[in-house]
């Protein structure tokens, strides 16, 4: 069985080389050509739906800093909550927080999906100036919420509010962030 599993491993891998071999002769189908574009003598007119190598590139990386700061975000809060952020019962608040954000997300995904999908393209495309927006308020909340200003630290109060704000700022930006890219790939 393992000589079977080795032979589809390398169908999978000769199919994959010949797709990317096929794609270098500009032989793959019309609706692929004109839709993905890396080569460098394409004289046809670029319509709304062209995605070219640098967007390839940019959402990829926006893709992978956001996983980036999602990691962060999931392995760290905790950490940072109960040990340097000074709040009392910080694990409950924690929590309570991450579990309120998936519920919040559950309401707030769709509604962003259909803002997104009711948008206008703009100059710079239909989902750049969302991917702009979460870009924002991911980096907001992200380093406010790591940076607790030294004047409400002594007040429980405004710190828990602090918290809870710029968490949910980062999600609501993160949201944004996931919406489009799921968009962007079922389009």
């Amino acid at each position: 069985e393992d000589n079977k599993n080795g032979i589809t491993i390398q169908k999978i891998l000769n199919t994959l080389l010949g797709t990317m071999m096929t794609f270098e002769d500009n032989t793959i189908n019309d609706k692929m050509a004109d839709l993905i574009d890396l080569s460098e003598n394409n004289t046809k007119e670029k319509g709304p739906e062209y995605i070219g190598l640098k967007d390839c590139f940019g959402t990829t990386t926006l893709s992978f800093t956001h996983a980036l700061t999602g990691v962060l975000m999931s392995s760290l809060l905790m950490v940072y909550m109960t040990e340097y952020s000074g709040i009392s019962n910080a694990a409950l608040l924690a929590s309570v927080l991450l579990m309120a954000a998936r519920i919040i997300d559950a309401v707030n995904d769709p509604i962003q999906g259909f803002i997104i999908d009711s948008s206008k393209r703009t100059k710079i495309g239909k989902y750049k100036p969302f991917f702009l927006i979460s870009i924002i308020m991911e980096a907001i909340g992200a380093i406010a919420l790591f940076a607790l200003p030294n004047s409400i630290i002594d007040t429980p109060v405004l710190l828990i509010v602090w918290v809870i704000v710029f968490y949910l700022v980062y999600d609501i930006g993160s949201s944004f962030c996931n919406v489009c890219i799921y968009m962007l790939l079922c389009r």
